[in-house]
Parts: C-alpha cells; structure tokens; sequence
C-alpha cells in the first residue's frame, strides 16, 4: 500500500506535500522535491514554514490559511513565496484540504 501511494504521488505533475496537524512534512513528492530543489529526506519532520520565504508576514499569513482547517472552512487556496535550495523565490499556489481521523480530528493536511 505504502508503495502504491508513492507511486501515485510520483505520477503527478502538481507539488504534493503531506503535514502533520503541527505542520511537519510527512511526506513530499517528486514534483514537489524538483520545485523546491530539496530532497526529501532532507525536509522531512521539519516545518512546512521553512519552505517559505523569511518575511514572518508571509508566513503569518500562511499560518492563518493554514489554521482554517480548525474551523472547518477547507479546501482552501493560498500563495505563498518559497525560497528552493538555491535561495531563488518562488510563487506557489496551494490547493489544501484535510483528511480527519473518525472523531473528527485532523490527521494529515494536503
């Protein structure tokens, strides 16, 4: 199972990255690791605003998107500036949804 789902995210052209409800990287896929010029493995269990670009306006600005999965009001869309391995920006558009464990908690976020 593990490896079909890798497969599938593999197969994609969209960046598919999967956080934990503390917005850790669980998981990333290759589109997602040729955008942001990171591997993986070098990203994983960190947080997702390290991906983003050092103005904390920006990412303030993600973090209140983002946290609009406790009130129920995903999918949602934002951009956000990413700054790859190389340190050039890029503008990224983020489609987000959530899937929830049965009592209704947040399991991961996509």
């Amino acid at each position: 199972e593990q490896r079909f789902i890798a497969n599938v995210l593999n197969t994609t052209g969209a960046l598919v990255i999967i956080l934990d409800p503390q917005w850790q990287i669980l998981r990333m896929n290759r589109a997602c690791e040729q955008t942001v010029r990171h591997a993986f493995q070098d990203l994983k269990g960190q947080p997702f605003w390290n991906l983003l670009t050092p103005s904390e306006e920006d990412k303030q600005g993600a973090r209140q998107v983002l946290e609009s999965y406790k009130t129920g009001r995903l999918p949602c869309t934002f951009e956000s500036a990413i700054l790859d391995k190389a340190r050039r920006l890029r503008w990224i558009q983020w489609n987000t949804t959530a899937s929830y464990k049965k009592n209704g908690d947040v399991d991961i976020l996509l």
